[in-house]
């Protein structure tokens, strides 16, 4: 029975997003550094969200207050890599997710 999927073949050695990817320049095959990045990204992410989310006061989540201001460095310091990047695909869609959320984070942790 065939397999249907939504991503070309080549997508589960890479990054689902493609060319969307931060740093990407080809389509859909990642050289193995650029695979093992694209796997260490989300942690940090997880750690992110999960800090801001502690400044706002989520309930079960006592982390320290400096975790967040961390958390809002890094998302800064990604603003700031995706707007200067010379990938005009990168800087279009990324550029604004991150500013975005940057702002979100500035909000919580200065309220």
């Amino acid at each position: 029975m065939p397999r249907h999927r939504v991503l070309p073949d080549r997508a589960d050695r890479g990054c689902a997003l493609g060319r969307l990817h931060a740093g990407r320049q080809v389509s859909w095959r990642l050289a193995p550094v650029g695979a093992h990045r694209c796997g260490g990204v989300d942690p940090g992410f997880l750690f992110q969200a999960l800090a801001i989310l502690s400044a706002a006061g989520f309930p079960g989540l006592g982390w320290p207050r400096w975790t967040g201001w961390a958390a809002f460095a890094a998302q800064v310091a990604s603003t700031v890599f995706n707007w200067i990047t010379p990938s005009k695909l990168e800087r279009a869609v990324w550029g604004p997710v991150t500013l975005v959320m940057s702002a979100m984070a500035v909000v919580v942790m200065t309220a």
